[in-house]
C-alpha cells in the first residue's frame, strides 16, 4: 500500500542524509498548473472528499494498486504559491517515499478544466502515477471537458477513472498502459476510440453509457481475454468480435446490451458468468460453449456465390448469390492481390450487385451476409462466414479511373463466372468487424 508522507519528514531525512529532493518541484508543478487552470478557483478544498470513497465498486483484483491508502482521499487543501509546501500531504494526492507523486485523486471536485489542461498538467510525473481518477459520481461533480491528449507517457498507470466528467472526442491509443487494471470511460461523451485500451492486466472496463461512441474494441478484448473481470459496454455504439473467453474463471460481469458487439461467446466450464451480471440484448452475439442463457442473436448463415463475371460497361464485375438465414443486408467485397487484403464495394440487401469504378486488374469476389442492429443512426454488422471467392475476374477500368483507358473510350471486359463450388478457396469466419451507415 502507498503512503501519504508530508515534506516534514521526508525533507528533514533528506537534508541529514546530504541529498537533493527532487521531488517537490514536480509536485508543486502539478498542482500549481492545476490549480491555474481550475476555473472555479484559485483554492482547491477537498473537504468533502475525507475518508473512504466508495464510487468505483470493487470486485476483486489488486485493491493496494487501484486504491491506495485504503481509498482514503483525505488531507489538506490545495493551496498556490507556496514553494516549499510538498502537495504529498494534500487531499486526493499520494506519494511513494521517494515523494515522487503517484496518484492523483480528485472524484467529485467540482474542477473545471479542460483535459488537455488536466493530463497538461501531469506530464512532469508522467512516468509515475499509478492512479489518475477526476471521475464523477456525485457533487460537486467535475467538468474536465475536451479531448484527452496522447496518453502514451503514462505507462505505469492502473487505475484510470475518468467517468461522468463530459470529457469528449476520440478515446486516445491507450496500449502503452500495459499495467492497467482499470479503466471507467462510462458516462461520458467520447465519440471514438483510436487504438487499444490497456492490455494483458486489464480486469475492468466500464465504456457504458457514452450515446455517441463508434469504435472498434475487438483488440482490447483480444488483448485482456484472459484477464477480463467485467465488461460493461451497454448502450454505447462500440462494436467488435468477441474472443474466446474459455481460458478466463474470472470473468463475473458481462453487460453489453445495445451495443455493436458481435461474434461467438464462449465461456470456461463453470464460469460464473452467466449467474452474475449478464445481458447481450440488441447485439450480434451468439451461444457458444458453456452458454445457458440469453437472449443472444441468432447466428446469420453463410451464402453461396451463384455467378460473378465482369460487367458489360468498363471497370464493373456482376455478382449474384444465394440468400444467406437471418441475414438482412449483405457486404460485397472485393480482392486485387489474390485475397490478401479485401475492401467493401457494395452493400445492398437484395441478392446480386454491380460493382463499379474498378480499376484494370485481376480481383477476386466475395460476399458477407450480416445482421443489422440498429443503435441510433449507425448499424453494426455481424459477420457470418464469407462466401466463396470466385476465380481471377479480368477487368479493363473505365475512364478516370487509376489503371483504366484513357479518351472516354470504352473498354473491354472478359472474364469466368464460378459458383461457390469452383471457388479457388473458403474464408471462414472473419476476424474482423465491417461497420457501415444505413443508406438515408
Amino acid at each position: 500500500m502507498k503512503t501519504k508522507i508530508s515534506l516534514s519528514a521526508f525533507a528533514v531525512a533528506l537534508a541529514v542524509s546530504g541529498q537533493a529532493y527532487g521531488g517537490l518541484a514536480e509536485n508543486r508543478a502539478v498542482v500549481d498548473a492545476l490549480i491555474a487552470a481550475n476555473a472555479t478557483g484559485a483554492t482547491i478544498d477537498f473537504a468533502f472528499n475525507n475518508g473512504p470513497w466508495t464510487g468505483v465498486q470493487d470486485s476483486g483484483g489488486s485493491d493496494s494498486d487501484r486504491y491506495p491508502n485504503g481509498n482514503d482521499f483525505s488531507g489538506t487543501a490545495w493551496t498556490a504559491g507556496n514553494a516549499s509546501e510538498d502537495p504529498c500531504g494534500y487531499a486526493g494526492i499520494i506519494c511513494d517515499l521517494s515523494g515522487n507523486m503517484t496518484n492523483i485523486e480528485v472524484p467529485n471536485a467540482a474542477l473545471s478544466m479542460t483535459a488537455a489542461e488536466f493530463f497538461g498538467a501531469l506530464s512532469g510525473v508522467a512516468g509515475d502515477l499509478l492512479t489518475i481518477n477526476y471521475s464523477v459520481t456525485s457533487g460537486p461533480a467535475n467538468s474536465i471537458t475536451g479531448a484527452m491528449p496522447d496518453l502514451s507517457a503514462f505507462t505505469q498507470v492502473r487505475m484510470f477513472a475518468v467517468n461522468g466528467a463530459s470529457t469528449s472526442g476520440v478515446i486516445p491509443d491507450m496500449s502503452a498502459m500495459t499495467e492497467l487494471e482499470f479503466a471507467g470511460l462510462d458516462d461520458s461523451d467520447f465519440t471514438g476510440i483510436a487504438g487499444q485500451i490497456g492490455g494483458g492486466a486489464l480486469e475492468f472496463l466500464n465504456i457504458d453509457g457514452n450515446n455517441s461512441l463508434v469504435g472498434d474494441l475487438t483488440s482490447t478484448l483480444d488483448a485482456s481475454a484472459n484477464s477480463l473481470v467485467q465488461l460493461d459496454a451497454a448502450g454505447s455504439p462500440v462494436f467488435g468480435q468477441l474472443p474466446d473467453y474459455t481460458a478466463n474463471t474470472s470473468l463475473n460481469y458481462f453487460r453489453v446490451n445495445d451495443s455493436g458487439l458481435g461474434g461467438t461467446l464462449n465461456l470456461a466450464s463453470g464460469s460464473a458468468l452467466e449467474s452474475g451480471t449478464f445481458n447481450v440484448a440488441n447485439t450480434g452475439i451468439v451461444a457458444g460453449t458453456n452458454t445457458t442463457s440469453g437472449p443472444y442473436s441468432p447466428a446469420v448463415g453463410t451464402t453461396t456465390i451463384s455467378s460473378a463475371a465482369a460487367g458489360a460497361t468498363a471497370g464493373t464485375i456482376d455478382v449474384a448469390w444465394a440468400a444467406a438465414t437471418n441475414a438482412d443486408a449483405y457486404s460485397i467485397q472485393t480482392s486485387n492481390d489474390a485475397g490478401t487484403t479485401w475492401v467493401e464495394s457494395a452493400s445492398n440487401a437484395a441478392t446480386s450487385a454491380t460493382i463499379s469504378g474498378l480499376a484494370t486488374g485481376s480481383y477476386l469476389v466475395r460476399v458477407v451476409p450480416y445482421a443489422t442492429l440498429n443503435n441510433g443512426t449507425v448499424d453494426y454488422d455481424v459477420q457470418a462466414a464469407s462466401s466463396a471467392a470466385s476465380t481471377s475476374i479480368a477487368v479493363t477500368g473505365d475512364s478516370g479511373t487509376t489503371g483504366g483507358t484513357t479518351g472516354g473510350t470504352t473498354g473491354t471486359t472478359t472474364g469466368t463466372t464460378s459458383s461457390g463450388g469452383g471457388a479457388a478457396w473458403l474464408l471462414l469466419a472473419l476476424p474482423f468487424l465491417v461497420r457501415r451507415r444505413r443508406a438515408s
